[in-house]
């Protein structure tokens, strides 16, 4: 990166701060902290807010590297992803659109809906794609609350199944990877963590020597406080907050399981529990800037899969001839899904 002479022209933590972080825009992705060339930004985990604690050089790396500053998706895409085609105006860029399902029953029984995402991890770490996976698992106090990890086992992939509706710092692990000599790593998000990783593998930085092999992007249309989120379930259903266990969300419902396997469900609307700022702000559904994006849109214990990136569509067929998943061509139903929901994204954010 050409840093200007010119200190006016300059930008810096503080730009980002006034902008982003001070305005309730901040996706507490940790792309900040990760970049920062002096590691002068440090991450807070409690309040999921990165902040200044040396002298910023105003390199404009945390500037450059955020979701939210992003102006121009479409160029970047085209970058990105140098396919021959044009994109599809409302889901992005695609080799191949499947349905999928994973093939491990254990991962069937921990996952939220088909297990594709944690199939294709397990698969990647197998075939030695990647070496390490940046991802969450649920908190051992509140199984609502993500907290970022580092899987480099198929065993600690497998700890990581199951859906998580609030933010996490997951790019917040990715000088630990570097440290822990992991060459290349996979990335496992909401759309903005994909949009941070492809940002932060456009840059080479001291600390983050890592190569990003692969990126799944988690469809969602927006994200709830952990602790918000849980307590209002349960004041919902009349009970403690520790009895709940497992959270899903279909056909504009919570779907709630407790710990004695008792399932309820709770229509979205009936619940007052506000999204984060930053999702408003946002119009990605379907994670377009991830190698491969994964959601259930409804379906019963199937996903529906898009291959993006150039040899994607591959991987996963050599991940279901190697036994991990089950692949079909996916349905126009589910197209037409896609598309929905893709478009009220859109019309939302343009709203605001």
């Amino acid at each position: 990166m050409t840093i200007r002479t010119d200190a006016r022209m300059r930008i810096g933590f503080d730009d980002l701060d006034r902008s982003i972080v001070s305005t309730d825009l901040c996706t507490s992705c940790a792309a900040c902290y990760t970049i920062c060339p002096i590691q002068v930004i440090d991450f807070n985990l409690s309040e999921l807010r990165p902040r200044l604690i040396g002298e910023c050089v105003r390199c404009g790396l945390c500037y450059n590297v955020c979701p939210q500053t992003l102006t121009d998706q479409d160029r970047f895409e085209e970058k990105i992803f140098s396919l021959d085609k044009p994109p599809e105006r409302v889901y992005g860029y695609y080799e191949r659109i499947y349905e999928s399902r994973s093939r491990n029953q254990r991962i069937l029984d921990l996952a939220q809906d088909g297990g594709t995402v944690t199939s294709i991890l397990c698969y990647a770490l197998e075939s030695g794609l990647v070496d390490a996976v940046l991802a969450t698992k649920p908190s051992g106090d509140n199984p609502f609350k993500p907290i970022p990890t580092i899987a480099t086992s198929i065993e600690e992939v497998m700890e990581c199944a199951g859906s998580r509706y609030s933010l996490a710092p997951i790019l917040y692990k990715f000088r630990e990877a570097s440290r822990m000599g992991a060459k290349s790593i996979a990335c496992v998000g909401m759309p903005h963590i994909a949009t941070a990783a492809r940002r932060i593998s456009q840059y080479k930085v001291k600390g983050v020597e890592s190569k990003l092999n692969l990126v799944i992007g988690l469809f969602c249309f927006e994200a709830f406080p952990y602790d918000s989120l849980r307590s209002t379930l349960a004041s919902k259903l009349n009970l403690p907050e520790q009895f709940l266990y497992k959270l899903n969300i279909k056909h504009g419902r919570f779907i709630v399981k407790l710990v004695d396997g008792r399932v309820f469900e709770i229509p979205i609307r009936r619940v007052s529990v506000k999204p984060y700022g930053c999702c408003l702000s946002c119009k990605d559904f379907s994670a377009r800037l991830a190698d491969i994006s994964v959601g259930s849109l409804g379906l019963e214990k199937w996903n529906i899969v898009i291959a993006r990136g150039r040899g994607m569509a591959k991987f996963l067929e050599e991940a279901a001839e190697a036994g991990w998943i089950d692949i079909k061509e996916s349905s126009l139903q589910t197209l037409e899904a896609l598309e929905k929901l893709s478009k009220l994204k859109i019309e939302r954010r343009l709203s605001v």
